[in-house]
């Protein structure tokens, strides 16, 4: 009887990437979850992004970066979501030429909703506190370049 031996690391054909597969897996199952729930709440899976991150990149041009897209982009995100009386923009104090983006009553209340959604990733429920906290600190690193 002979053994199989597998082929040095690296060398892989990509499906057989056990680990990328899993992980894109996992994003995919989350999308799709996050796309329905979103709807559920009448916004967009991008809208729901942008409530989510307005908080910690509180301008268009962070939440582009933070959402790796195109400023022009997010603009009519946040178009859509000042339509729908979520949203402010305001004038920053400190340089006119800045447009700080702020949440309504109904854009807070609605924000707290998206956070529920997205914090809760679907399989995250089975791994303890300290798993979780582990599991975010190595995808950091892994994307710390």
């Amino acid at each position: 009887m002979t053994t199989q031996q597998l082929p040095p690391a690296g060398t892989l054909p990509r499906e057989d990437n056990l680990l990328l597969s899993t992980l894109l897996n996992f994003a995919q199952s989350h999308h799709e979850r996050l796309a329905d729930q979103a709807a559920d709440l009448g916004l967009t899976v991008p809208q729901a992004k942008v409530l989510y991150f307005v908080e910690s990149a509180p301008t268009v041009r962070k939440l582009a970066v933070k959402l790796r897209c195109d400023a022009s982009y997010v603009t009519g995100l946040v178009d859509r979501l000042e339509e729908q009386k979520l949203m402010k923009r305001q004038v920053d104090p400190a340089d006119r030429r800045v447009k700080m983006l702020t949440l309504t009553a109904a854009g807070r209340r609605l924000r707290g909703k998206v956070i529920r959604i997205m914090d809760d990733a679907p399989g995250l429920e089975l791994l303890t506190e300290k798993e979780k906290l582990l599991l975010g600190e190595l995808l950091k690193k892994a994307s710390a370049n």
